[in-house]
């Protein structure tokens, strides 16, 4: 991976990536950098990315735009996400790869570890096959993340968990999209966005889970109401270090993971790509991007603005101090948003990743509206004639008038 200085508009093109001799990707369009590409195919014989599609590392990359779009429109079918084959850019999936993962097969009524040793290795491959599917799929994270330590004391459940995690590798089959969705004159007019939840002490042994979505988009396209135009850079769902005591002190922990990673990515965006030397105080000045947090604790983010200090506890007093120095050094921006629109929420619950799918297809989230409530169930008239719907009336009755002989 090369990055290139234009020395006209003095920024960085982003970026000249080179696979052993196949493969030569520059998304500078400037006439500068089509000159030095050129002059880089003179000697070293590179290839454009053609059809079909590119695989790297079990990842499939395939270029879009309106000259590709009637051969790309098919190998983008049969996918959760909805991908516009027209816009310029490139997509990147996992399909092919995820569609080869098997669930285990075991026999009832055995002890995983004591009858079946070979359970063992087969859940250690089909794990490790589902985290390397993370990188490219966020709608599995927390299904396998939170499996990451029951290797030690294998159980049935853990088992269970795993293969429904490969299901779902199918089933929610995802595509990330970098296109050019929207126009930015200047690379300085980004921003990053960046979405932290915790839940204390989780559905598996009482640990407590955290996750966060970082990703970037133009300044303008951020509102009260929504963030558009969204291209997602990093994810991360694990335990969290520390064992904590309340829900407060797991999301500070949280905000913490995610405002670290995101400072540090501006500071390489800052240096590499604006062509601003670091400064010795720390991240901050021209060329470092805007960070935009989104936390659905309302306690957070009133502790990060207030002028108190109202925190006892030593160690979770100094972590919250350390985010303060995110919001007056880095220039972080914390703001609150429902549970409902909270976009890491499915990195940390067993809950059905629709709002991740959904945020992939449009590169759009909502951060504040109406709540979509669920349609009510529909009790058959099966059930209502059942014996165990019977046997409840004839109780009632006969509490009823046993009520009206004591009276």
């Amino acid at each position: 991976l090369w990055y290139w200085i234009n020395p006209k508009a003095r920024y960085a093109g982003l970026a000249v990536g080179a696979h052993v001799d196949d493969l030569l990707i520059c998304n500078d369009r400037s006439p500068e950098s089509q000159e030095l590409m050129s002059r880089i195919n003179k000697h070293l014989q590179f290839s454009e990315l053609e059809l079909p599609p590119f695989k790297y590392c079990g990842k499939m990359i395939t270029a879009t735009g309106p000259e590709r779009a009637s051969q790309v429109s098919d190998t983008l079918k049969e996918a959760a996400v909805t991908v516009d084959p027209t816009i310029p850019g490139y997509v990147a999936d996992q399909r092919f790869y995820c569609l080869m993962l098997e669930p285990i097969k075991v026999p009832r009524g055995v002890d995983p570890l004591g009858d079946c040793p070979h359970l063992k290795k087969e859940f250690l491959s089909l794990l490790g096959a589902l985290l390397w599917s993370v990188g490219s799929n966020h709608a599995i994270a927390y299904d396998v993340s939170h499996l990451a330590g029951e290797t030690n004391q294998l159980t049935w459940q853990a088992v269970k968990d795993l293969s429904k995690g490969a299901q779902r590798a199918k089933d929610k089959a995802v595509i990330l999209c970098f296109q050019a969705t929207s126009k930015v004159s200047h690379l300085g007019d980004l921003a990053f966005v960046v979405w932290h939840d915790a839940a204390f002490q989780g559905e598996r042994r009482g640990k407590t889970q955290g996750g966060y979505m970082i990703g970037m988009c133009p300044k303008i396209d951020i509102t009260m109401g929504c963030v558009s135009n969204i291209h997602w850079i990093t994810w991360w769902s694990g335990r969290l270090t520390r064992v904590v005591q309340s829900t407060f002190a797991a999301e500070p922990m949280a905000a913490h993971e995610a405002w670290q990673r995101a400072s540090h990515l501006a500071a390489l965006w800052q240096e590499f790509v604006m062509g601003f030397k670091p400064k010795i105080e720390g991240p901050g000045g021209p060329g470092f991007l805007p960070i935009h947090a989104f936390t659905d604790s309302m306690a957070l983010k009133d502790h990060l603005y207030s002028p108190r200090h109202l925190i006892l506890d030593r160690r979770l007093g100094a972590l919250v101090s350390s985010l303060k120095d995110f919001v007056t050094q880095d220039g972080i921006k914390c703001r609150h948003v429902r549970t409902h629109f909270q976009l890491a929420d499915a990195l940390t619950k067993s809950v059905e990743p629709d709002l991740i799918v959904e945020v992939l297809s449009t590169g759009k989230v909502a951060l504040q509206g109406e709540i979509t409530k669920k349609p009510a169930q529909t009790v058959s008239q099966h059930a209502t004639t059942s014996l165990v719907c019977e046997f409840r009336r004839a109780r009632k009755r006969r509490k009823k008038e046993l009520k009206m002989l004591k009276m």
